[in-house]
């Protein structure tokens, strides 16, 4: 074996046992702050609220009546569900992720705080929970769904379609949405004539996944909505 060739070798060894590494360490320490990482691939909606965006700050600020709307528009969603006041006070976010998992979808909410530990007395009856990362707790009514989520391999587990959808999340944007194609024709057959209208005449290709930011700029909020239509396979963008 000749001296370039054993280079070559050592190299290799040395580049393989640095991703390993590192793909060890990412499973270990996931990223704090991104909970995308969480989103399993059976993930029919998530929605991400970033409660510290400053934007938001100021359009309650420039928009009262606008900000009083948006917080009866989210209580009556039931997004916060259980959640105490004082659990969403002490979060920087939350998400809300409905996953399916025999045939039935279950909910799950990632909370990222700086005050992780103190979450336990503040749990909600009948609620099991995962603490995730240094600052992230996942808690469900189900401990199946806790399950799914805690055994997700961050580097592999989402699909090129999944990635497409979340590689357009923006810290901008104070909700990031991801829903299913599957959730969203679940929810078009639903009797809510608001799912049916909006989304039955999108003509929407169920089998991609869409995208909806919500971000604020003075006293108005800005909705950007992505979605693949049947007939034309590109994604379009709707304002």
């Amino acid at each position: 074996m000749n001296k370039k060739t054993l280079i070559t070798i050592i190299a290799l060894v040395l580049l393989l046992a640095g991703l390993t590494a590192l793909y060890f360490y990412l499973k270990k320490f996931k990223t704090t702050g991104d909970l995308t990482r969480y989103l399993p691939r059976q993930t029919g909606l998530y929605i991400e609220y970033n409660l510290k965006n400053k934007d938001l700050a100021d359009f309650r600020q420039n928009n009262f009546r606008g900000g009083i709307r948006f917080e009866k528009l989210t209580l009556d969603s039931k997004f916060f569900g259980n959640l105490s006041p004082h659990l969403i006070k002490l979060a920087n976010k939350i998400s809300l992720l409905i996953i399916k998992h025999n045939n039935k979808w279950q909910r799950v909410w990632l909370v990222n705080s700086d005050n992780i530990h103190k979450y336990h007395a503040l749990v909600p009856v009948n609620y099991f929970e995962s603490i995730l990362d240094s600052k992230t707790i996942a808690l469900s009514k189900s401990r199946d769904a806790l399950k799914i989520i805690k055994k997700i391999e961050p580097l592999t587990e989402h699909t090129a379609d999944q990635r497409k959808i979340l590689g357009k999340f923006s810290n901008k944007n104070f909700i990031n949405i991801y829903l299913s194609g599957a959730y969203a024709e679940f929810l078009s057959k639903r009797t809510d004539p608001t799912y049916k209208l909006v989304l039955n005449n999108l003509d929407l290709d169920y089998k991609k996944p869409i995208f909806l930011g919500l971000s604020a700029k003075k006293d108005k909020i800005i909705y950007n909505f992505y979605g693949e239509t049947q007939k034309e396979k590109n994604y379009k963008k709707f304002l």
